[in-house]
């Protein structure tokens, strides 16, 4: 069932121009490589970082993702990560490290050998480590429809529905500093002439 176990150990220092350490992590991971194409990898970031002149020393993160190619017309797959994440945005007045959460889902479907229907789900939310605000929460959903009618002519059609919002109270009325959504079509329609154009 399990075919091959990896370890892996990352790590890194950044300076500045000047000589100042701005960055350094030590991040250890495994892979695990099931059969069935199944892939299960888990990391764990420890990290230090200086950012707009605050120092933050305790950053810690995990992630767990899992991706499957278990037959030839399906793909599963997805991944979490939880844990500390800095917030650089622009309107605070000091950044703080926050709780953040983010989660990403995905699958592709191949019903024929022309047709590839891909599906993605993203996630993130940002809570504040001393208030009840959420710093932001956005979330992304993604369809992706392509079609090889010969080796010339190729459609693909995108459709992304996206929403957010910053600064968000949850004990309040209204909840949001700001927030936004919108819906982007993107369709292609290609005809190549080989395979160098």
């Amino acid at each position: 069932f399990l075919l091959t176990w990896t370890p892996d150990l990352s790590v890194g220092r950044v300076w500045n121009y000047d000589g100042q350490r701005i960055d350094e992590w030590l991040v250890p991971e495994i892979s695990l490589q099931f059969t069935r194409q199944t892939q299960v990898s888990a990391n764990y970031v420890v990290s230090r970082e200086l950012f707009r002149g605050v120092y933050f020393p305790g950053i810690r993160r995990f992630r767990v993702g899992v991706d499957s190619r278990f037959c030839s017309w399906l793909i599963l797959g997805g991944a979490v990560q939880h844990g500390h994440v800095i917030a650089r945005s622009d309107w605070l007045e000091r950044p703080v490290l926050g709780h953040g959460t983010d989660l990403e889902l995905y699958t592709t479907l191949k019903p024929t050998k022309q047709l590839v229907l891909q599906q993605n789900y993203d996630f993130s939310v940002l809570d504040h480590p001393d208030t009840a605000l959420n710093l932001y929460r956005v979330y992304v959903i993604r369809s992706r429809i392509s079609y090889q009618f010969t080796r010339e002519w190729f459609l693909r059609l995108v459709i992304e529905y996206a929403h957010g919002g910053e600064y968000i109270d949850k004990d309040v009325e209204k909840p949001y500093r700001f927030s936004w959504s919108g819906l982007r079509i993107e369709p292609l329609l290609s005809y190549k002439l080989n395979p160098f154009t």
